[in-house]
């Protein structure tokens, strides 16, 4: 065999390699989804609704504390 013909073999193998992964992907994706539910809708109406409140680092201690933010901690005597 040939150098020519031993890459075109290489080549032709790679080839069908890469296709059996993208049809291995396929099926893959396809499985995924029939067992997820649908999540698209829910990011849509995610972002289309506004946010209920405004969280604050200082308003919430323990977030306030990991971020480094001093939190506002009232203390009534």
């Amino acid at each position: 065999m040939t150098s020519i013909e031993l890459r075109q073999k290489l080549i032709n193998q790679i080839e069908r390699l890469s296709f059996e992964k993208l049809l291995v992907l396929e099926k893959l994706i396809e499985s995924l989804e029939s067992h997820l539910p649908e999540t698209s809708k829910n990011i849509d109406a995610a972002l289309a609704s506004p946010a209920s409140t405004n969280t604050y680092l200082e308003d919430d201690p323990i977030i306030g504390m990991c971020s480094g933010v001093i939190p506002n901690l009232i203390v009534t005597t």
